[in-house]
């Protein structure tokens, strides 16, 4: 019997031992993985802390020196707020009162979520609305130099008296996003200021193309004159010449009303002779010779011819003059005109030019009126008509037949077409390419400025949106197209084309 109870006694004994050891593995097992746990948190670069239910530091890693360069040992114990901000500290106080910590932290309202109701009484559930939120869980702790330390938070509540929170560092990324402000500002500023500097450059350009283009139309108006000056000898001549005709015309007429006024007093004589009851026909005698002096038969062939040809002389003149004043008279604005009364204007001002050398031919299409600058197209006609002459003069010896000038206008897909073709020398193709060029002539010296047809570009292409091409043959001669549009659509084909 003793032996039975012996056995059994040492039997409980050895279990006994082997729960005592398997306990003791369990407890070194659990040491050795705290242990490792705890080393790997302590490698971590984050701030991981452990806090109770009033938000006393319970664990810290030795990130929190790092980071905040306050020592484990003094801040153990202490609120996590202590260490916080003191902008920021409010919230995060708030929140650690708060179920649902990290719904809070976001800045969300957090008196209910999800049915879970806010330790806080009813009465002042209001009050759990907190001073403003924090940014997604970006708070600022205070270093121990008394800097702060933007941080990220995160939470997680472990049991009713343990809660478990993590501290990543936000210091490189807030720095980047502050240098980036402040280039950023930087920008604004610079961008204000150059936005200034564009707009004062930009009143100092329109100022100067608005001096430009006052000075390009004084240019083109002193050139005009220039031109008239030139022409001004011809001019002269043109009106002369029938300025003279009227002249022998008007002292015609005037002898021949002398003579008639003599006829009418021996009339008059007649008249009171035979009234008074006298001898009239002693009186016919004189009578007869002084129509015979008065010359009647050639008055009556001659003088209605005079007084015919004076009128065609005063209206040759009136007419030379009325085309110098269309031509001179400058036309800042665009307003419809006839191009082919334009036409006959400019080949009047410019008869003198081409009539010894050229006749014209001129075909006129029916055109509508033509939006545009008039003084600036006469001016167009005139040096082309003017180069015309000069081209067929260069090629011409004395005693050849006339050349010839040939204008057509026509009205063709919204464009109005004015052709001026001569039978002049034709331009040479080593030249072609300059011919519109400022100042660029092959005439002689005081024969030519250059700028007649640098003119007659700028005033076509550019101010009329229009184009300016030529056809030209050595020894055949040369015509120029004009094309003005009247429309947007032809407007915008002449700038394609």
């Amino acid at each position: 019997m003793n032996n039975q109870t012996d056995s059994q006694t040492e039997g409980l004994r050895e279990q006994g031992e082997l729960e005592i050891q398997s306990r003791y593995r369990l407890i070194e097992a659990l040491s050795s993985s705290e242990r490792k746990s705890r080393q790997r948190v302590e490698k971590l670069q984050e701030v991981v802390f452990e806090t109770d239910a009033q938000g006393r530091l319970l664990f810290l890693n030795k990130a929190w020196e790092t980071l905040l360069g306050h020592p484990l040992e003094a801040s153990l114990g202490q609120p996590l707020t202590a260490f916080v901000w003191e902008e920021d500290r409010a919230q995060l106080a708030h929140c650690f009162t708060c179920e649902n910590f990290d719904h809070c932290l976001e800045g969300n309202s957090c008196t209910e979520r999800e049915g879970t109701a806010h330790p806080l009484s009813p009465d002042n559930a209001g009050d759990c609305m907190h001073p403003g939120p924090l940014n997604d869980g970006e708070i600022r702790f205070t270093h121990a130099d008394g800097s702060p330390v933007w941080v990220s938070l995160s939470s997680i509540r472990i049991d009713k008296n343990l809660r478990l929170g993590i501290l990543h560092d936000l210091m490189e990324r807030k720095q980047a996003e502050s240098a980036i402000q402040r280039a950023n500002d930087k920008l604004e500023v610079r961008i204000g200021e150059r936005t200034a500097e564009l707009r004062a450059a930009n009143a100092q350009l329109l100022q100067q193309m608005q001096e430009r283009q006052r000075m390009e139309q004084e240019l083109q108006l002193a050139h005009k004159l220039e031109a008239v000056g030139q022409l001004a000898a011809g001019i002269a001549h043109e009106i002369n010449t029938p300025m003279q005709f009227i002249g022998d015309n008007v002292h015609f007429l005037r002898e021949a009303f002398d003579d008639l006024l003599g006829l009418i007093e021996h009339y008059a004589t007649l008249k009171d002779t035979v009234r008074k009851g006298g001898d009239g026909l002693a009186l016919l005698a004189a009578i007869e010779a002084a129509e015979a002096s008065a010359d009647l038969d050639y008055l009556r062939e001659h003088a209605p011819r005079a007084i015919e040809r004076t009128l065609d002389g005063i209206s040759r003149v009136c007419s030379i003059v009325s085309a110098m004043k269309v031509f001179s008279h400058p036309h800042n604005d665009k307003a419809p005109i006839d191009i082919n009364a334009a036409i006959q204007t400019t080949l009047t001002v410019v008869r003198n030019e081409y009539k010894y050398v050229a006749e014209v031919d001129t075909e006129f299409g029916d055109l509508p009126l033509v939006p545009c600058h008039g003084g600036d197209m006469n001016q167009v006609f005139l040096n082309l008509i003017v180069n015309a002459a000069h081209a067929i003069e260069a090629v011409q010896e004395s005693g050849d037949d006339l050349g010839h000038i040939r204008i057509r206008t026509s009205y063709e897909d919204g464009l109005v077409v004015i052709a001026v073709s001569d039978t002049g020398c034709g331009i040479p193709e080593a030249i072609r390419h300059r011919i519109f060029d400022p100042f660029f002539t092959t005439k002689e010296v005081g024969r030519g400025t250059g700028q007649g047809l640098s003119m007659v570009r700028t005033i076509v292409v550019d101010k009329h949106g229009g184009s300016l091409n030529f056809d030209t043959e050595i020894g055949r001669g040369t015509t120029f197209f004009v094309r003005i549009p009247i429309d947007d659509k032809a407007l915008s084909t002449a700038v394609a084309s």
